[in-house]
C-alpha cells in the first residue's frame, strides 16, 4: 500500500509562511525560502521510505504551485 504525503507552504495570516503536512500545520517560517526548504527536507526524507510518495506545493493568492522539476509525486 502506497502512502501519499503532501507538504504545502502557504502565506500565514500573520507575517511569515505556514508549513503543513497533509493539512496539519507542522511549522512556521518568516521567509518563503526557509519554509520551502523546511518542507522539502521532510518530503525528501519520507520519499526515501518504501511505499511513500511525497510532494511539496506552495500556495500564493489561492493558487497552489508545485515546487521542483520532477513529477508531482516523488518516492
Amino acid at each position: 500500500m502506497v502512502t501519499y504525503v503532501e507538504y504545502h507552504v502557504t502565506h500565514g495570516e500573520s507575517d511569515g509562511w505556514s508549513v503543513f503536512r497533509n493539512d496539519e500545520q507542522i511549522g512556521h517560517r518568516g521567509d518563503l525560502f526557509e519554509a520551502v526548504a523546511f518542507a522539502t527536507h521532510f518530503a525528501e526524507r519520507e520519499a526515501a521510505l518504501p511505499d511513500c510518495m511525497t510532494r511539496v506545493a506552495v500556495q500564493t493568492n489561492g493558487d497552489a504551485r508545485r515546487v521542483g522539476l520532477w513529477s508531482a509525486w516523488r518516492g
